[in-house]
């Protein structure tokens, strides 16, 4: 599930908020040409975070 929000008309701002289960259907994203080109043109302006949760909304984390 792949949702967008812009932030700021203006300068160009938007959100992108991304759901992937399982990891290796993130990964095989990642890996493909068209993510690979967007990533190498923009993304010295792309703020990347990554955020991992459980199925019941926990963070895995702790």
């Amino acid at each position: 599930m792949i949702s967008f929000c812009v932030e700021d008309a203006a300068t160009g701002t938007v959100t992108v908020l991304e759901q992937w289960a399982p990891q290796d259907a993130l990964d095989g994203h990642v890996a493909t040409p068209e993510i690979t080109a967007l990533l190498t043109k923009w993304g010295p302006r792309i703020r990347n975070e990554v955020r991992r949760f459980h199925a019941d909304g926990t963070d895995p984390r702790t």
